[in-house]
């Protein structure tokens, strides 16, 4: 597996999110992805950039979703 890359299932399981939207950032250019066949994977560190600046906007806007630290 390429490296800094997981699969789909594994980057779901580690941030929370559904694999579908997962799919989704990665087909939309949000986050940067490799298929290899008919796996997807995803570029891991992307993920959590992506993760980070979406919970630092909900913190920002007082959305009770927002993780804090």
């Amino acid at each position: 597996m390429p490296d800094n890359y997981v699969i789909v299932a594994d980057a779901a399981t580690q941030t929370g999110y559904s694999r579908e939207y997962l799919r989704r950032l990665a087909r939309d250019g949000v986050i940067k992805s490799k298929k290899i066949g008919v796996v997807m994977l995803i570029h891991l560190p992307d993920l959590l950039k992506h993760q980070q600046v979406v919970n630092d906007e909900r913190i920002k806007v007082g959305d009770k979703r927002a993780i804090q630290k």
